[in-house]
């Protein structure tokens, strides 16, 4: 069934006491944002390039400290993972929050869920023509952790480390969201303490990134429901012009990007003629709450 409240912000919900000491556990993300920042030396007004890589196998443990692409990627997911496999059961009968509209801006409730309904009728609303629906969720993956052996986990693991990917820890140190959109959804700028790897499954994204330093202070805000991000003032418009440089790079199916702890980074969806443009655009994305040790790339 649907909420019968228009906003879901999770704040509305919550006593006074219990909104304060959510805001006071925020802080350290100030504090471990700042010190990640300093640390950082590269120069806002000239990026270095992003690497791109065919296979995992060629990383090694410093290009874990930016930004990379690896391009074209042999998984099962690709084939399997679809709106008609998201609507069978037992995954169709979830019930999942969702955003009514992935138009809307931060300020909006844009990084907020606004809705919840059976995963099954979230498919159909999204295989709809011109939908602006957009399923953002780790709820699938939280009940099925098995459907992760769908995607190449070996050679993730030997890339950036067995101790992060392993099937026991969904849900408390390693996320695994599933997010889908249509052309002109997004997911507006923002930085996470967490580093994600992102799978290109269907469709396309544009992606923007911003490495940690270079977002003035007073452009960034606290994530009005008390998670555990940082958000961007800046409107949707005025990224590419207000800052001196950013990375934009698109992702299509089978690609996989790795974006560092607090990088900041906004998603575009669009479909094209050359990846699926008759299906919704759709990814998986990674999430280890374990920092990444970047000593830590042997297998398991």
């Amino acid at each position: 069934g649907q909420y019968k409240r228009k906003n879901l912000s999770f704040t509305k919900k919550m006593s006074f006491k219990k909104k304060r000491r959510r805001y006071i556990a925020i802080i350290p993300l100030f504090v471990l944002w700042i010190v990640i920042s300093r640390s950082k030396l590269e120069n806002c007004n000239h990026l270095d390039s992003i690497r791109e890589f065919q296979s995992f196998e060629e990383i090694t443990p410093k290009d874990l400290l930016r930004p990379f692409v690896v391009r074209s990627i042999n998984s099962s997911a690709l084939l399997n993972w679809n709106l008609q496999w998201l609507a069978e059961s037992p995954r169709g009968d979830l019930l999942i929050d969702y955003f009514s509209d992935a138009r809307k801006t931060p300020e909006r409730g844009g990084l907020v869920p606004d809705a919840k309904k059976k995963l099954k009728v979230i498919a159909h609303e999204l295989s709809q023509k011109n939908s602006t629906v957009k399923l953002a969720t780790e709820k699938i993956i939280r009940k099925f952790p098995h459907l992760l052996l769908d995607l190449p986990l070996d050679s993730i693991r030997r890339a950036l480390g067995a101790a992060h990917f392993q099937l026991h820890k969904v849900g408390y140190t390693l996320t695994a969201p599933i997010f889908i959109g249509n052309a002109g959804g997004r997911t507006d700028l923002h930085a996470e303490p967490i580093a994600n790897l992102a799978f290109q499954l269907q469709g396309a994204k544009r992606w923007l990134l911003i490495p940690p330093h270079c977002l003035p202070f007073h452009h960034i805000m606290l994530p009005v429901d008390g998670r555990a991000y940082l958000a961007s003032r800046l409107h949707p418009d005025a990224v590419v012009s207000t800052l001196p440089s950013t990375h934009s790079l698109t992702l299509f199916s089978g690609d996989a990007l790795f974006v560092p702890t607090f990088y900041w980074h906004r998603v575009d969806y669009y479909n094209n003629d050359t990846a699926f443009p008759s299906s919704p655009t759709a990814n998986v994305s990674f999430s280890s709450h374990d920092e990444i040790d970047h000593q830590d790339t042997g297998g398991p």
